[in-house]
């Protein structure tokens, strides 16, 4: 988000919601932009849309939940 160098990875569609450790579901951020993506519900859903439009529907499905 910020364009730093990205050091952790963010589940985009959270693993609390039922997403995967794929690498469609994947999304690294710096700490910082980590915290605020998962402190604020609205960029939760912006990336979900952003995933969703990149990847299709199901982006953090793993093959056994298709």
């Amino acid at each position: 988000m910020c364009k730093g160098r990205g050091e952790e990875i963010h589940h985009v569609f959270l693993k609390s919601r039922g997403g995967r450790g794929v690498f469609t579901n994947g999304l690294t951020l710096c700490g910082s932009c980590h915290r605020k993506v998962h402190n604020d519900n609205e960029l939760i859903d912006y990336w979900i849309d952003v995933f969703t439009d990149r990847y299709g529907y199901g982006f953090w499905m793993d093959e056994y939940d298709r």
